[in-house]
């Protein structure tokens, strides 16, 4: 039942890319499903995981748990997180305006310090508009994975 659901969401996923791919902004376009996925398999010592992303209702309410950035500000996400409120967090925020990536990475290092966050398991970087917040055992090789999808 698991692989029916994974590969329903994948197909959406696709489907959901295809209708981006002719996006003549030159900026990449990345599925944030997909690169959820990529990203949360990078460390195969992660957790459970709980994920919100904008594509759900309430979108903004669920991004201000976790941020005080303005959420108008931001085009999409999706935001992994422990269930059990363990400073174990995957998160990436696509912004409207590059220009908004200093201010949205000064909200993620406060988020990551008011969790509790270890500074040498944090990672926050960006690529375009897209920004990465990164807080795990193995954020090389998840940070790696962001990299990699993000063109």
């Amino acid at each position: 039942m698991k692989k029916i659901i994974a590969i329903a969401l994948l197909l959406a996923g696709a489907l959901a890319f295809a209708s981006c791919a002719n996006n003549n902004s030159g900026t990449a376009v990345a599925d944030m499903f997909e690169l959820s996925q990529k990203m949360l398999s990078a460390d195969e010592t992660l957790p459970i995981m709980m994920t919100v992303s904008s594509d759900e209702d309430n979108a903004g309410q669920k991004f201000k748990r976790q941020s005080d950035f303005d959420y108008s500000k931001v085009k999409s996400y999706f935001w992994s997180y422990e269930e059990t409120g363990k400073p174990y967090e995957i998160a990436v925020i696509e912004l409207k305006n590059e220009s908004d990536t200093e201010a949205l990475k000064e909200s993620l290092s406060a988020h990551a310090k008011a969790i509790g966050a270890r500074e040498n398991n944090t990672e926050i970087t960006s690529k375009g508009n897209y920004t990465a917040l990164i807080i795990c055992g193995q954020k090389d090789k998840v940070k790696q994975a962001f990299e990699k999808y993000v063109k």
